[in-house]
């Protein structure tokens, strides 16, 4: 599993796929079959989210392994984060405002708690679900020197979320301190794949808000980041940005 985390972490997400299908058997191996297929697609998600996209899989999520017993909330927060990047945002939006109801305290404290908090948060802000995202921020706001990880899962810099947060919240500035931060960070634990990302969010914040040589700048960072690493969701982002 640290195997396969590292290669996501270092842009491989094809070595990711071999690894997930040794985690499964080696779970099996040990008599947890169930555990194995839930971490086999945990692993094979975050590889598809850098080869061709979660919109890819939007049918997988809706009965997805990814959760055990029978308490589906993290596979309802990466089925909407799956909707919102694939431009899907009334259904996204939906789910959001369901789990919003509550301020999102219902979420369980086990061990898939980052995965659900980072996707919801990601969702949110892709949504512009702006109740959600202040929700969301003044709990991700308690782990602003953490990095998120759980077993098998690598997912970045809270600062990151925080970005993308305060960004869809209309507080550019406090954003622009975030992704710069997320920058120093991902770039201290040396993984492009979270580097490009976290500044092509950045890029595509100042697009949005008419800054188009920053927007460009940061893409061709990006690009810097991604060489030739087969991450082509973000270099097909960075492209966009530009050509526009």
């Amino acid at each position: 599993m640290r195997r396969m985390m590292g290669a996501l972490l270092e842009g491989r997400p094809s070595e990711a796929e071999v690894l997930a299908e040794e985690v499964r058997r080696w779970f099996a191996s040990h008599g947890s079959p169930e555990l194995g297929d839930t971490h086999r697609a945990g692993g094979l998600l975050q590889a598809a989210r850098e080869k061709v996209g979660l919109g890819t899989v939007v049918g997988l999520l809706r009965d997805s392994p990814l959760d055990t017993a029978g308490r589906p909330i993290a596979a309802r927060a990466l089925l909407a984060l799956a909707l919102a990047e694939s431009g899907q945002i009334d259904e996204a939006s939906g789910l959001i405002e369901e789990r919003s109801v509550n301020g999102f305290g219902d979420l369980p404290d086990d061990g898939a708690l980052p995965v659900a908090e980072c996707a919801w948060s990601e969702a949110a802000a892709l949504s512009g679900q702006e109740r959600a995202a202040s929700i969301l921020y003044d709990r991700m706001l308690r782990y602003s020197d953490l990095h998120q990880q759980t077993a098998g899962w690598y997912l970045g810099a809270t600062a990151r979320y925080l970005g993308l947060l305060s960004d869809a919240l209309g507080r550019y500035e406090d954003a622009d301190d975030w992704f710069a931060r997320a920058e120093s960070e991902h770039t201290q634990v040396d993984s492009p794949t979270w580097l490009a990302r976290g500044l092509l969010d950045w890029a595509e914040s100042r697009q949005r808000r008419g800054q188009i040589d920053q927007a460009r700048a940061l893409a061709t960072k990006a690009l810097d980041a991604i060489g030739d690493l087969e991450l082509n969701v973000s270099r097909s982002r960075a492209q966009r940005i530009l050509q526009s």
